[in-house]
């Protein structure tokens, strides 16, 4: 079956199921039963429950939309994953219709759900004639920025999409990456910040390095990569494109930017599995060379910022 065929029969509006709603102190849901399989094989009728939180405190109507099956937020849903999917953009829709929001949001950590949630926002947005927020735009917003650290967030709202968003409003599919922004640590240095979509944080500081003259000079410990623009003043935000997947071009890019230093944790004496705190010991020791100090301090960055809160 071919991937367009196989999207039109997960969001099949005739799969979706009946909700019955309900309004709480800071929430509305909507409820209803699907039939799923256990692990054991046998099927039971669990219920599904789509709930769309309020903030009130926005000068707008605002809500979180999050969905889960019985106790569980797995995307699979028992392998009745279509019948799921068709009844979430169902219930967003018909939420839009009831309730009149100004804007939807998404959060997620894995990326088998942000793929589901690309796709739920841009078919919901566009079938109730509203937009999706692209990304640069959603973290100039506190809200949105703390809810992507480690994680995706998909925001729609009201109304026909800029002509500048044009590009935003389609899938990413298969080729979705989270997005870092790379940058220049030292304060007193204006920096530029190098927009890249990667896999993970270590492979966008090496493609960022590749391609910003600014960045040229620079040795690893004065780079780093967060999921949202640094808390510091930068002069621009430059679109770096999509990095290669390491896997492609070779390995071990944690000991250098320049191919000769494959190896060279290694050959400096770092070896693989080291902990955080052995670490820091080789970068405060009189005995450990320069260049040791120097990959023992770029690894630590980098362990440290993959957990570090915008």
């Amino acid at each position: 079956m071919r991937v367009r065929e196989i999207i039109i029969e997960l969001f099949d509006p005739k799969l979706a199921i009946d909700l019955e709603w309900a309004e709480g102190s800071d929430y509305i849901a909507a409820r209803g039963y699907v039939t799923v399989t256990d692990q054991y094989g046998n099927k039971e009728d669990v219920e599904l429950e789509v709930e769309f939180g309020e903030f009130p405190h926005r000068n707008r109507k605002e809500y979180e939309v999050q969905f889960k099956v019985g106790d569980s937020y797995d995307i699979t849903g028992g392998g009745n994953a279509n019948v799921i999917f068709a009844t979430v953009r169902q219930a967003c829709k018909d939420f839009v219709e009831m309730y009149n929001p100004d804007r939807l949001f998404f959060t997620a950590k894995e990326q088998s759900r942000a793929r589901m949630y690309d796709t739920i926002t841009k078919r919901v947005a566009k079938e109730v004639g509203w937009h999706v927020i692209p990304f640069d735009e959603i973290q100039k917003d506190p809200l949105y920025r703390n809810n992507s650290d480690n994680g995706f967030v998909f925001v729609i709202g009201k109304g026909a999409a800029p002509e500048k968003w044009s590009s935003a409003q389609q899938p990413q599919h298969g080729s979705f990456m989270p997005i870092f922004y790379v940058y220049n640590v030292d304060k007193d240095t204006p920096t530029v910040a190098v927009k890249v979509r990667a896999p993970n944080r270590e492979t966008a500081v090496q493609h960022a390095m590749k391609i910003e003259p600014s960045f040229k000079d620079l040795d690893l410990m004065q780079i780093h990569a967060l999921n949202s623009l640094p808390n510091r003043e930068v002069t621009d935000v430059i679109d770096g494109g999509t990095a290669e997947d390491p896997r492609k071009v070779g390995e071990n890019f944690a000991d250098g930017r320049n191919p000769q230093d494959k190896g060279d944790s290694g050959r400096h004496g770092i070896k693989k599995g080291i902990t955080i705190a052995q670490l820091k010991k080789i970068r405060s020791s009189d005995s450990a060379s320069p260049r040791k100090k120097q990959l023992a301090h770029w690894q630590i960055n980098m362990r440290q910022g993959r957990s570090k809160k915008g």
